[in-house]
């Protein structure tokens, strides 16, 4: 079976609160990029063997598609053709192991529970293969619970810059910003403390801004998610 997994950004994201455990609970605007997948080939096999077209990325028991696999009792060959920018908010791991979990057991209400189980970003990424791409939903509580809307009309085009962005160091920074009563945009609250963190996304911000020789000005340029990866929208 051959799946495309498909890439996400946060049009919008908002913290609500936070649990006893740490975790952040939010309310995002998410939206999938049809032109940008990856390619998985899965087949059921005796035992799991993962490959990828990019050596850097492990294809060992670390990776989310191997999880995948064991969550479900399941074992394949599975080769992952890498297309989604590696840790860049654009939910390419979470993607490949929604594709996964689809190729098994579908988009019913037990493939969603197992894609919860997986990461926050799993659930939307499996509604996303199921709409074939072109999926959005608000997404609540710790990103897991999806409510499918209608996706922002225009063109999105992303920019990843050269940076590696921790997660939980961003949301560590929010917190601080948070006590010293920074006023968050309401657009993406993790966007100020990614900058303040890593000047680099303000750059590529700017650079977004910029009109686009084919589609003009943007109507919105952001970052999605805790960074890197920045977008804008235009309209066509």
């Amino acid at each position: 079976m051959i799946i495309r997994a498909y890439a996400k950004v946060n049009i919008s994201l908002k913290i609500t609160g936070k649990r006893e455990d740490g975790y952040h609970l939010l309310e995002s605007f998410m939206q999938s990029l049809p032109d940008l997948y990856d390619v998985l080939e899965i087949v059921e096999s005796p035992a799991t063997e993962i490959s990828c077209s990019r050596s850097d990325l492990s294809c060992g028991e670390d990776n989310i598609v191997y999880k995948a696999l064991k969550a479900m009792g399941k074992n394949a060959k599975v080769h992952i053709e890498k297309n989604i920018p590696m840790a860049a908010g654009l939910a390419g791991g979470s993607a490949d192991a929604a594709a996964t979990v689809y190729a098994f057991m579908g988009a019913g209400p037990e493939a969603y529970k197992t894609a919860a189980a997986l990461g926050a970003d799993v659930p939307f990424c499996l509604y996303a293969i199921h709409c074939r791409g072109r999926g959005a939903a608000l997404c609540t509580g710790t990103g897991t619970e999806i409510e499918p809307k209608e996706p922002v009309k225009g063109k999105i085009i992303t920019k990843t810059p050269e940076v590696s962005v921790p997660t939980p160091l961003v949301y560590k920074e929010y917190d601080k910003m948070k006590e010293e009563g920074y006023a968050f945009p309401e657009e993406n609250e993790l966007q100020a403390p990614a900058i303040r963190l890593f000047p680099e996304i303000a750059k590529t911000l700017e650079e977004l801004k910029a009109p686009h020789p084919t589609y003009g000005k943007p109507k919105a340029v952001q970052q999605s998610g805790s960074g890197p990866t920045c977008f804008a929208i235009y309209d066509i």
